[in-house]
């Protein structure tokens, strides 16, 4: 996810090349710059049974108990909601999700474990300021960049001496 400081990013959680499941229990985890506000279901694993309390670690859990055959569905699991603050610094944090193999949190629907590779994601936030994209069309020249035209409706504007360009000043 991207995210400008200040604001909130969603990070999709996936499954692909799924085997089949009836259970599993995912941990995710993430930096502490991040803050969980909100988590949605995908909806193609069955009964969920999320953790309530957003907090870190993180808990996804869906229990199927009552199916007679394995789940093979491939696409977003959960979505994972965060925000971060205007004062949080630029850059790269991570979130990762795991699960225990032999804890038995991924299971078949004959209770048989199944492995999953688990690759990490990451929120980049970017600076928090206006957008060159958002307010004018316009040429980089080097370190400068050249007004060809306002696209905004103010007829009083302000040329801010710093603007952003794909999260760079």
């Amino acid at each position: 996810a991207t995210v400008d400081a200040g604001g909130t990013g969603a990070v999709d959680i996936s499954i692909s090349n799924n085997p089949g499941l009836a259970s599993a229990k995912l941990i995710v985890t993430y930096d502490s710059a991040l803050t969980l506000t909100n988590v949605t279901d995908g909806g193609i694993l069955g009964t969920n049974v999320h953790k309530p309390e957003m907090a870190n670690p993180y808990t996804l859990t869906w229990a199927n108990d009552t199916i007679t055959q394995n789940i093979t569905a491939n696409g977003v699991i959960a979505t994972l909601y965060f925000t971060v603050s205007a004062d949080t610094a630029i850059g790269t944090y991570p979130v990762s999700v795991f699960y225990d193999a032999n804890n038995y949190d991924i299971i078949d629907w004959e209770m048989n474990p199944v492995i999953f590779n688990t690759v990490a994601g990451e929120v980049s936030v970017l600076p928090s300021g206006p957008s060159a994209d958002d307010l004018f069309t316009y040429a980089l020249t080097g370190n400068s960049m050249i007004i060809a035209g306002y696209k905004g409706t103010d007829t009083d504007l302000v040329i801010e001496p710093v603007y952003y360009v794909d999260g760079n000043a």
